[in-house]
């Protein structure tokens, strides 16, 4: 005998239509193992309605907002950096394939670089509040996104990034034509 369709009736009792409460109540009238658990989830009602309130602790709910949102910032941080080395590893596989045709390309672009990098050096200062702002754009602005949408974000613009470099190697590359 199927018991499992008459104990999801049991614990949908009140919204059951008359069909379904007549064959329930022939259904217990028969077995006494629903009969058990229909007794015990009345007496269950029963302590549950005469049970006291017991209100949460002074500040509770501040200290459980203040902990999700701790909880949600480290979440987010988490994956904010899962997306940075995702962009890294994308970023480095692309290097190492084609990292020998973007090196003759660059040779002459090396005396401009080293004079680039003190300038990087001297923006990398800025970072620490770059930081803080888009800590502060994850948090309000994404922190309502699910963490699976970010993701599959970072890899989209990861893709979008692959096809770009290699569609600029593809234009390097390709012969010139004089007309």
């Amino acid at each position: 005998m199927d018991h499992l369709q008459f104990e999801a009736m049991l614990f949908e009792a009140k919204h059951l239509k008359s069909t379904q409460r007549a064959e329930l109540e022939s259904h217990l009238a028969s077995c006494s193992a629903c009969r058990g658990l229909a007794r015990s989830l009345n007496q269950l009602e029963e302590r549950l309605a005469g049970a006291s309130h017991v209100p949460p602790a002074e500040g509770f709910s501040l200290r459980f907002q203040k902990r999700l949102k701790v909880r949600r910032r480290r979440a987010h941080e988490r994956l904010f950096g899962l997306s940075a080395i995702l962009i890294a590893t994308g970023l480095i596989t692309l290097a190492v394939i084609f990292g020998g045709e973007a090196l003759s390309l660059s040779t002459p672009l090396v005396s401009s670089g080293l004079k680039s990098l003190v300038e990087i050096l001297r923006i990398s200062s800025l970072f620490g509040l770059l930081k803080e702002f888009l800590g502060l754009l994850l948090e309000n602005t994404i922190g309502n996104l699910s963490p699976a949408y970010l993701l599959a974000g970072s890899v989209a613009f990861s893709g979008l990034l692959a096809l770009w470099i290699f569609s600029l190697y593809r234009v390097n590359t390709l012969p010139v034509r004089k007309e």
